[in-house]
């Protein structure tokens, strides 16, 4: 049998190595671990549900004009008034892009508002708002007098 001799410096190396890259490696599975949970947390919702009364939607437009020029910002969003636990009313504003409705409650059933809100940042995602059926008036003003020929 051949007696393989190794030198104390090589064993050193080789143990050196083999720390470094156990290093590394535990550093990528900690920060991927970490990275991972990160972007979970923003993913995480809540979802709150409201009684809601009053509820209109309109047409915003504003705008600022210098020397012929300028912009308009057109923003069409829903008001309602929620109803608190606590009996209070607060009036909210919804972007209208933001906003599904549902028109399936039963008639005896009160109207109501289903916002999910991103956990980390308050952030609305989405908001649903639910009312009885037959009960939303769809009003279209035509007002001819304001055509200028």
């Amino acid at each position: 049998m051949k007696k393989i001799e190794f030198d104390r410096e090589v064993i050193q190396f080789i143990i050196k190595v083999f720390v470094k890259i156990s290093i590394v490696i535990m550093l990528i599975i900690g920060l991927s671990t970490v990275i991972n949970g990160f972007f979970k947390t923003l993913d995480e919702t809540k979802t709150f549900k409201y009684n809601i009364e009053s509820v209109v939607s309109s047409k915003g437009a504003e705008g600022s004009f210098i020397l012929g020029t300028g912009n308009i910002n057109d923003e069409a969003y829903f008001l309602a008034y929620e109803t608190q636990d606590d009996g209070g009313k607060v009036l909210r504003k919804y972007d209208s892009a933001r906003v599904i409705i549902y028109e399936n409650l039963e008639n005896n059933k009160e109207p109501y508002v289903e916002k999910t809100e991103y956990q980390l940042t308050g952030e609305l995602k989405e908001c649903k708002l639910y009312f009885p059926r037959d009960t939303i008036k769809k009003e279209v003003d035509i007002n001819l007098s304001n055509i200028n020929n």
